[in-house]
């Protein structure tokens, strides 16, 4: 492994390794994978924790993956990743009893990855903001009439999942900043959460509704945040416009990311067995022990008519190195 070469080497098989990996493999390119741990997927593995007799993910959170063009870039959706979208979106408890409750605010299809506002949803989450602070619902029902908070969030989402701007061109959530009609201040980008949520609402109680909207996302009060992150937490989520959940539990997202990153190297293997005029692709080293890639291979090259071969008597990985060690020795010594 030592002298082996590659295009591209990624460090971390985590879920944005994997996905970073998915992408260059599709655009041609060889890539090294590397994770230090015994299974690709770092913090969305389920493991035994917090105590004997249960299991749990050590970054189970609040999926926004859903809005990433990543979905329907490899069909996740076809490899077992489904998303629940609960009606409660978010809700907030204050001290003198008093409570906030918004619903979900939008339908995705899983197929296009379109968003359609449900407006009649967002009437109603307003009016529920206007029993906490009136004035502040009439903040957010302008925003809403005049299609900022839609088009602060939607602007916020395409800076968040796509390439950076390349020199000389301006990014959306820049262009919104560069126009004085946009509602957004160019003094945002360098604000810290609290000092955002208190430009933009007036009562303490939303204030402390969108700290805790953006704490949910690692955004701490004291910190500044890059603006398209607060951007599209705040005043969005309070609308109901907000993350979903893994069916199933977080490793599935993995479980969909190595299923795309397994057909796309069966698909490479195919490429080079056809340039080769070979009729048959193996799967060996230490990565044939994730049995969920070596069935997805299988199934693939076997789909195009080809022979697969894996390993049975003799295990992949160092096993079947120290074998072969042993049998070169005892020939050498014989």
């Amino acid at each position: 492994m030592a002298d082996a070469s590659f295009d591209v080497v990624v460090i971390g098989g985590g879920h944005q390794g994997l996905i970073a990996a998915n992408y260059m493999i599709r655009n041609g390119y060889t890539v090294g994978l590397f994770e230090q741990r015994r299974e690709l997927g770092g913090g969305g593995c389920t493991e035994s924790r917090p105590i004997s007799g249960f299991i749990g993910n050590p970054c189970a959170h609040v999926a926004g993956l859903w809005a990433s063009p990543v979905n329907q870039d490899f069909k996740l959706h076809e490899r077992g990743l489904n998303y629940i979208f609960p009606r409660v979106h978010a809700s907030m408890v204050y001290p003198d009893e008093r409570c906030i409750v918004s619903c979900r605010s939008y339908e995705w299809d899983k197929e296009t990855g379109m968003v359609v506002p449900l407006e009649d949803v967002v009437e109603k989450n307003i009016k529920e903001v206007e029993r906490i602070s009136p004035r502040d619902a009439d903040a957010l029902a302008r925003w809403q009439s005049e299609g900022k908070i839609w088009e602060w969030g939607f602007a916020a989402q395409g800076v968040l999942w796509s390439p950076p701007a390349l020199p000389g061109e301006v990014d959306l959530v820049e262009a919104l900043i560069q126009n004085p009609n946009s509602g957004i201040d160019r003094r945002h980008q360098f604000m810290t959460a609290t000092e955002y949520v208190c430009d933009l609402f007036e009562s303490d109680e939303l204030r402390a509704h969108s700290l805790r909207i953006l704490d949910s996302v690692g955004i701490y009060p004291d910190e500044p945040a890059p603006l398209p992150v607060m951007l599209s937490n705040v005043p969005m989520q309070v609308i109901g416009f907000g993350g979903a959940v893994y069916e199933g539990g977080t490793h599935n997202a993995i479980h969909a990311f190595q299923r795309a990153l397994a057909e796309g190297l069966a698909k490479m293997a195919l490429r080079a067995a056809a340039d080769s005029g070979l009729d048959t692709v193996g799967f060996t080293g230490g990565v044939a022990f994730n049995e969920l890639m070596t069935r997805k291979i299988r199934e693939v090259v076997e789909s195009e008519g080809l022979r697969f071969l894996r390993h049975r008597q003799v295990p992949p990985g160092d096993g079947g190195v120290s074998l072969g060690q042993a049998v070169v020795a005892a020939l050498a010594s014989s």
